[in-house]
């Protein structure tokens, strides 16, 4: 349930044009992000500067065109709209790119192996976009941050600048949020912000503990 790694440059560093103009890339390598640990001795990670190094030119070496990142995008779309016709695009697209970081639980949703021979249980994932390592995202967090939609979708194609300010209220940016420019039309990043701006509050905020996972056997 991790990204591709051979389309990190389409999200983050995405105006490199050598290796030594990459820089968040380094800095999620050396201080983690999410779930992701620290790699780098400046986090407390096991790996010198060097193999840092080492693993962000192979990553380099390894990443794909645009063309072929928008062409996969395209298909992951196609699939899963086939699979759920009920849902809008912009609803797809939230979960294929955004729900990973703004949705309880959902990289691990589906079934799972308790330890000790404790059973098989089955993930719930949280209300879409109700906060996980990035913030909620609702109808009302997100007109008071971005009152014009079309700075909403200027942030989701750019991303977040480290420390430069966004947002009504001029937070500061870190690597934390990638750009979807490079991976997604203008039409489909405007499908996700109105998607986003759909999400109710409230019904973010009924999720219980009990909701966290279903036994197999209560199916």
């Amino acid at each position: 349930r991790a990204p591709a790694l051979d389309t990190v440059f389409t999200r983050f560093d995405t105006e490199a044009e050598t290796l030594d103009e990459v820089d968040e890339v380094r800095q999620i390598l050396n201080y983690g992000r999410g779930v992701m640990p620290a790699w780098g001795l400046p986090g407390g990670g096991p790996m010198t500067a060097q193999e840092v190094d080492n693993i962000i030119a192979w990553l380099w070496r390894e990443r794909i065109s645009d063309e072929e990142a928008n062409g996969r995008a395209l298909s992951a779309k196609q699939r899963s709209t086939a699979a759920h016709p009920e849902k809008t695009e912009g609803q797809v697209l939230f979960e294929l790119h955004c729900a990973r970081c703004h949705t309880p639980r959902w990289p691990a949703r589906g079934s799972a192996q308790l330890p000790n021979n404790g059973g098989e249980i089955e993930v719930v994932p949280g209300p879409a976009g109700s906060g996980r390592y990035g913030p909620a995202l609702n109808v009302v967090s997100l007109e008071r941050l971005f009152p014009d939609i079309e700075d909403q979708v200027s942030f989701i194609t750019l991303g977040a600048a480290d420390n430069v300010a966004y947002g009504e209220f001029a937070r500061l940016g870190n690597y934390g949020m990638p750009g979807f420019g490079r991976v997604l039309s203008q039409e489909e990043i405007r499908a996700i912000a109105e998607y986003e701006r759909s999400l109710d509050p409230a019904e973010q905020s009924t999720a219980q503990f009990t909701e966290l996972h279903t036994t197999k056997d209560d199916k």
